[in-house]
């Protein structure tokens, strides 16, 4: 019998269930999104984590990986057309004038839309946040996800807007026990879990440390990543884009 010790007993990538990033240096540092795990996003309010992890759903689906979302801070609709527009692309989008927001807003052209949702018809399901989801409910709405249409890739955002069981004085702990099952049902139906958690301050580079919640909660995740707006502050390597990934864990 081998055991994790033995000499030239190593892991083979390949035999596992991959699904692999839209940023190709973020590949090379993971191995791709893995089956069985869970990664932690994080960032300062507008960095773009949910900009990014939904172009990441996207790619999964290019894949060929069926996915689901919970987004508990946007309507259903909202956050369907914020995934359509990153479907569509700057080749495909136009501008027209909001009078109420003052300013131009991106819409897509023509019957783009239609072919976007055929596209993604069977492999893109989204839970819906009109009635209030408990961790009870989002974990058995995933649970069928996965089993009626073998989805393999998860996300929930955020992990703050979840309605937990249990008082109140046990947030932190709740919190806790939701990511350690949504690690667990990560591993018992072979899909990755993408769960994006605000950071605890708002100014500075966010670190592992500063994910909010108990420390528990990035010792569940196998993966943390942090996404960062670049400022005028940073390096002027740093100032040739306009989003850095940190790899935090």
């Amino acid at each position: 019998m081998n055991t994790p010790t033995d000499r030239g007993l190593s892991l083979d990538y390949e035999g596992l269930t991959r699904i692999k990033s839209s940023a190709n240096k973020l590949n090379k540092y993971v191995a791709g999104y893995i089956g069985g795990q869970i990664s932690i996003w994080t960032g300062d309010s507008g960095s773009g984590k949910s900009t990014f992890v939904g172009q990441e759903l996207l790619e999964a689906i290019e894949q060929g990986f069926p996915v689901c979302a919970y987004s508990g801070e946007l309507p259903g609709p909202v956050f369907r057309y914020w995934i359509d527009l990153q479907a569509a692309g700057h080749s495909h989008l136009s501008y027209k004038f909001d009078k109420l927001k003052g300013e131009d807003v991106p819409y897509i052209k023509g019957d783009v839309t239609n072919l976007i949702r055929g596209w993604y018809a069977d492999k893109f399901y989204l839970c819906d946040n009109y009635n209030e989801v408990t961790e009870s409910t989002i974990l058995d709405l995933f649970r069928y996800a996965a089993m009626r249409h073998d989805c393999k890739v998860f996300l929930i955002d955020n992990l703050m807007s979840m309605t937990l069981d249990g008082p109140d004085s046990d947030y932190y702990r709740q919190q806790s026990a939701f990511v350690q099952q949504c690690k667990q049902f990560a591993q018992n139906y072979d899909v990755h879990v993408h769960i994006v958690a605000h950071p605890r301050k708002s100014e500075g580079r966010v670190t592992k440390a500063d994910v909010a919640g108990s420390k528990n909660i990035t010792n569940w995740a196998d993966n943390v990543f942090g996404v960062h707006r670049v400022k005028d502050s940073d390096s002027e390597e740093e100032k040739k884009h306009d989003t850095i990934i940190d790899v935090l864990k």
